[in-house]
């Protein structure tokens, strides 16, 4: 099985490294069918611009079985490389394709205002 790690977060001391990711690590090292590749976002200083290593970053996902994404959730945000490494990597084509479905949908509105609250559904219908 190919497991591809991949820690965001700046702090070397930090719980993301020093915890979870030095668990899976361990984890994997006593399973001989466990392989393992390691993507930290901040040693590699991903950036906007680093077009090689998004192509690296793609191929090493394309290679994998499994994916770890290990990053602390500030303001319920993920830090800046991982929110970069989501936007760079994972995009049209190559992780999903947009499919028009405009033509086949359709909104039906449904309110409830007998409730004592104002109860609200929106229902997408495919025809």
């Amino acid at each position: 099985m190919n497991n591809l790690v991949i820690i965001g977060h700046p702090d070397k001391n930090s719980f993301c490294h020093n915890g979870i990711f030095k668990t899976i690590i361990d984890t994997f090292s006593k399973h001989q069918s466990q392989n393992v590749k390691i993507v930290d976002l901040y040693e590699d200083k991903l950036h906007r611009d680093k077009k090689d290593l998004v192509v690296k970053y793609k191929d090493l996902v394309t290679w994998s079985d499994r994916i770890y994404f290990i990053s602390p959730v500030w303001w319920f945000r993920l830090t800046p490389k991982m929110e970069i490494f989501f936007d760079e990597v994972f995009t049209p084509g190559f992780a999903y394709e947009f499919v028009n479905i405009t033509k086949t949908l359709s909104l039906i509105h449904i309110s409830e205002p007998t409730r004592p609250r104002l109860i609200s559904y929106a229902v997408f219908c495919l025809k």
